[in-house]
């Protein structure tokens, strides 16, 4: 299903409030998970997805490769979505390493980005005919086909302090990923383990992955996102209870949540379609509290991501119950 890989594979996600660190064990195709870890941030090594104490957060990671026994192996690594930008596009139908070039030369002149320098990656989806043939026209050899790409791109700035950072502490990246693809690829994964004859997953759905000062929320449909966007929630000292923390954040999530999901239907499908299912991972006791509220309120299926091919690890039980919160993570090893 995954093709020729490694032996073991390993994931290193890192987000604003702490690291995960996951790794797999492949048999005969088939994974088994051999490490699940995490280290959350006691103060702010990482604001709004920028690198704000690089000595912590080096020694952070030198202690978690130290206690894992990572060695000399590649992590794939995902990095705060914070400042990740997603834009689809017609271009003109060439060859990878030609698009590629043109996309570049489009990014890098006048002002169409948010930031400079930005360091992008892309996704080719269907192959169109140029809109330029009109009705009854005669359309000859000449018409250029374009093709749609999502391009998704983040500061240079940004991606560089990471890489320096991992390579102080002597982490080794083979590549780079964003948090909603791992995610996407943990949910099919997961979707076809449990429904090896026909996929349950619709054309079009929401993904959630919470966590204590946020979520990751991303829209996908046939197979493709259509909306990404990390949503901060900052817990305000005036709450003095966790009780009254976790109310803050339900109702924050749930009121942007029912925000995008008009924004969608209304802006971004061209069918005005109501999104009807949303996935969602995370932190196990907010995907909990989550639950009612995102049923009652916004009116749609609610399904955790679930794993069940996991049982012959040697990871504890209480572990193995835990994977809800290192789907993305997991994700990410999926793909290495």
């Amino acid at each position: 299903m995954f093709g020729l890989r490694k032996k073991a594979t390993f994931g290193l996600q890192i987000y604003d409030s702490g690291i995960k660190l996951t790794g797999l064990q492949w048999q005969k195709g088939e994974p088994q998970l051999s490490m699940l870890q995490h280290v959350t941030f006691e103060n702010a090594v990482i604001r709004n997805g920028k690198i704000a104490d690089e000595p912590t957060l080096v020694n952070l990671l030198k202690g978690l490769k130290q206690s894992t026994g990572l060695g000399k192996a590649d992590v794939i690594l995902s990095i705060p979505t914070t400042n990740l930008l997603m834009r689809r596009s017609k271009i003109a139908s060439l060859s990878t390493a030609e698009m590629r070039n043109l996309i570049d030369l489009e990014m890098h002149s006048g002002d169409k980005m948010p930031f400079k320098n930005p360091v992008f990656d892309f996704v080719r989806t269907n192959e169109m005919s140029s809109d330029s043939a009109n009705v009854g026209e005669i359309v000859t050899e000449s018409v250029v086909k374009q093709e749609e790409v999502i391009v998704f791109a983040s500061p240079e700035e940004t991606i560089n302090a990471y890489l320096d950072a991992l390579k102080l502490a002597d982490i080794s990246v083979a590549a780079i990923d964003i948090s909603p693809l791992a995610q996407f690829r943990s949910l099919v994964f997961a979707d076809q383990q449990l429904h090896p004859e026909q996929t349950d997953i619709p054309d079009l759905f929401l993904m959630i992955d919470c966590f204590a000062e946020g979520a990751d929320i991303s829209i996908f449909n046939d197979g493709l996102p259509v909306f990404i966007r990390s949503v901060s929630i900052i817990a305000n000292n005036t709450f003095v209870s966790n009780q009254e923390r976790t109310e803050n954040y339900v109702a924050t999530l749930t009121t942007e949540l029912s925000r995008i999901m008009n924004y969608y239907k209304f802006s971004i499908s061209s069918e005005f379609r109501d999104i009807p299912r949303v996935y969602v991972s995370g932190s196990e006791h907010l995907v909990d509290v989550l639950a009612d509220p995102l049923r009652n309120e916004l009116k749609v299926e609610l399904h955790p991501i679930v794993f069940g091919v996991y049982a012959e690890s040697e990871l504890s039980s209480s572990a193995r119950n835990d994977v809800l919160q290192y789907c993305s993570a997991l994700g990410l090893a999926l793909k290495g």
